[in-house]
């Protein structure tokens, strides 16, 4: 799925195609924002979503639980991961304070791509995901 400049930030990770090597994933520039915004690539480069995998996911700091879901600590938040053959949904969850009774949780809307868990984070936990290989 070809991406909008409007739906990135810079440092987010998308799938660059040149059209003379194999797409790669590639970290998000100003300039590149400001190329796709102009409609000024070159005729066979695109910039693509990177599909959300497990293995993103754990390259993105997420931890794999005993349910199968994955896990990221943000100190007084966690955000959980539930991959689905309709998409990722994420649930942000409150860690609750001592003698709070429950903690609050929110399922979001489900997701597809590395650079919208970047921006989720980004909004929410005003984080930014580092990408290990």
């Amino acid at each position: 799925m070809e991406i909008e400049a409007n739906e990135l930030m810079v440092g987010n990770l998308v799938l660059l195609d040149t059209g003379f090597t194999p797409p790669q994933p590639h970290r998000v520039r100003s300039i590149d924002i400001y190329t796709i915004e102009s409609k000024s690539l070159p005729e066979q480069v695109t910039v693509e979503a990177l599909p959300l995998t497990e293995e993103k996911a754990k390259a993105l700091g997420f931890i794999k639980d005993g349910n199968g879901n994955w896990w990221r600590d943000f100190g007084t938040h966690y955000l959980e991961l539930i991959f689905t053959d309709t998409g990722v949904y994420p649930v942000l969850a409150q860690i609750p304070e001592l003698g709070s009774a429950t903690e609050q949780r929110i399922t979001l809307q489900n997701i597809h791509s590395v650079h919208e868990l970047q921006n989720l984070v980004f909004w929410t936990m005003n984080e930014e995901l580092d990408y290990e290989n």
